[in-house]
Formats: C-alpha cells, sequence, structure tokens
C-alpha cells in the first residue's frame, strides 16, 4: 500500500499537468486571435498550432476539440482547423444570450456589492473617452475593448456563479473574435463608451430598472452598429 503512494502521486501530478498545458494551449490561442496572428478564415494544422503557440502536440489536440466545441475553430477533414468567422446568425443568437444573462444580473446583483467597482469604471470610461479620435491604434482599440467588456464582465462576476461565467465566457469569445475581425472607429467606441455611462448613472442612483433597461438598449445597438447586424 505504502509503494502505492508515489504512483498515484506521479499519475496526479501528471494528470495536472496535461490538463494545465490544455489550459494554456486554449488561453494561446484565444490570445492569437485577438492580436491577429491567426486570421478568421485561415486554414491551420495542428502542428502548425502547436508550434505558433509552443504547447506540445498531445494537449494541443485536446485544446483544438475544446475550440471546436467553444465554436472558435472548425476541424475539416483533409484540410485541417479553420479559423471561425462568425455568422451573422452566431453572433445574433451570441447577443441574445448577453442580453439574457447581463439584464438578469444588473437585477440580481445587490447595488452595494459592485458600486465601489461601477465608479471605478466610470472614472476609467470618462478618462479614455478623451483620447479616442482617428486614426485608432490597436492598442487604443483594445484598451476600449477591455475597460467596455470590465464592465459586462462585472455584473457576471458578481453573480458568483461559477457555471454561468464559463457559459458567459465562452460566449464573449465569439463576440470579441468578431470584433477583432472588424474595423472599429472612434465614434462607435465613444458612442458605446457614453452608453456604458448611462447605465452606470442608472445604476448609481439604485434604479435597477433603468440599468437594465439601458444595458439592453445599449447591447441591441452594439449588434447593429458594431458588428453591421440588423436590430433583432
Amino acid at each position: 500500500m505504502v509503494y502505492l503512494l508515489p504512483g498515484k502521486y506521479i499519475l496526479g501530478n501528471l494528470s495536472m499537468r496535461k490538463e494545465l498545458m490544455r489550459d494554456m494551449a486554449f488561453r494561446r490561442f484565444k490570445e492569437s486571435l485577438f492580436a491577429h496572428t491567426l486570421e478568421p478564415g485561415q486554414f491551420v494544422s495542428q502542428r502548425e498550432l502547436s508550434e505558433l503557440l509552443d504547447v506540445p502536440l498531445a494537449p494541443m489536440r485536446e485544446a483544438v476539440q475544446r475550440l471546436s466545441s467553444a465554436g472558435l475553430v472548425k476541424i475539416i477533414a483533409q484540410r485541417g482547423i479553420q479559423i471561425l468567422e462568425p455568422s451573422p446568425q452566431m453572433l445574433s443568437e451570441a447577443f441574445e444570450l448577453r442580453i439574457i444573462l447581463e439584464v438578469a444580473a444588473i437585477k440580481a446583483v445587490p447595488l452595494a456589492r459592485i458600486q465601489g467597482n461601477l465608479k471605478k469604471n466610470e472614472l476609467k470610461t470618462k478618462r479614455l473617452r478623451t483620447r479616442l479620435v482617428e486614426p485608432l491604434s490597436f492598442e487604443h482599440i483594445k484598451e476600449a475593448l477591455d475597460v467596455d467588456w470590465e464592465l459586462h464582465e462585472l455584473f457576471i462576476s458578481a453573480m458568483g456563479n461559477k457555471a454561468l461565467e464559463a457559459v458567459y465566457q465562452t460566449n464573449a469569445d465569439l463576440i470579441r473574435l468578431a470584433r477583432f475581425s472588424r474595423r472599429i472607429s472612434a465614434e462607435q467606441l465613444v458612442m458605446a463608451l457614453n452608453e456604458h455611462l448611462e447605465v452606470i448613472e442608472a445604476l448609481l442612483k439604485q434604479d435597477c430598472d433603468s440599468g437594465a433597461a439601458k444595458m439592453k438598449l445599449h447591447l441591441k445597438t452594439a449588434l447593429s452598429r458594431g458588428l453591421g447586424i440588423s436590430d433583432f
């Protein structure tokens, strides 16, 4: 019995390392998408992905299956792995789900729990608005989207529900991929941030219903304005 313990410990460590490598491959893949190292529509092999992301082939294969389940890649026989380009229907459905989750979270989360973070995001948003002028650099776009997502994710994380967060993040990845594959103007970003400020203002006044309504309108507008899809 004593001699089995080291073996179990080794197997446990190996399993943990394998899982960590798979998670690292998944994370690096998403970072490559958002940095335009990989482009929507592009075909790559598992070996090319493994070399690009500096991850061993075995965990890369597992990560590819996870990426396929998340809707970020499509595995095509004899052609390889295609980086997904989200269709209008996929994006419309992603925004529908996002509206359901975020509006419900705004109404459910005690505002006192997030008030400090709302004020911090409000300050960041106001400072950032003044710097968003054409021509926009990739760094400016990334900073604006980071501040944008910070507010949206605040409501979801405040729910304290890990299963809900996992669903939300998978859905968010599809939307992020679409945004990074399309040109975003300074005017669009400023309009979106102004809408954020309206949401924050309502919530700081303890008006959940108004805040939820403004968030729903903001997300519907983001779908039609930022992604070029008709409202639903």
